[in-house]
């Protein structure tokens, strides 16, 4: 007698494996796909992040311009000489009135300082960039009406 062998045993196999080789396909292409739609998003999401860090830091420019150019058309700088209260009384309330400036400072070509913090003995305005770069622009007005 010969034994019949049946197709129904390798049929069921060859159907098992199949689905499980579909399902692990299934996963890798799914997580691929997921793994490059997050990429894109982060990405998106850091170059929306750094524009506005840069806008916020061009407005806050911006703002700060904005009040130097108020200061320096009122009349406590716009007098050939300048009184030192009145000076120190218009950057006080420029400073209160702007929170994003952290400080704010007046040099005489003379020499003197106005500030709101301890400066060493011996400061120099005119020795510091701002103060250079001041001179060098047109806040040169700001600074002394004698030049």
């Amino acid at each position: 007698m010969k034994i019949k062998k049946s197709l129904g045993r390798f049929v069921w196999n060859l159907l098992v494996w199949f689905i499980v080789a579909n399902a692990l396909l299934i996963m890798l292409f799914s997580y691929l796909s997921t793994k490059a739609m997050l990429t894109t998003r982060n990405e998106t999401s850091q170059k929306g992040a750094v524009n506005t860090l840069v806008e916020s830091n061009n407005n806050l420019h911006s703002s700060i311009n904005q009040e130097l150019e108020k200061i320096a058309s009122t009349s406590v700088f716009s007098k050939s000489n300048y009184n030192s209260k009145d000076v120190r009384y218009a950057l006080k309330m420029a400073k209160k009135g702007n929170v994003t400036m952290e400080q704010i400072e007046f040099g005489s070509t003379n020499g003197e300082t106005i500030t709101f913090v301890k400066l060493p003995s011996g400061f120099d305005p005119r020795e510091r960039p701002w103060y250079k770069g001041a001179i060098k622009k047109k806040w040169r007005c700001i600074l002394d009406k004698s030049l």
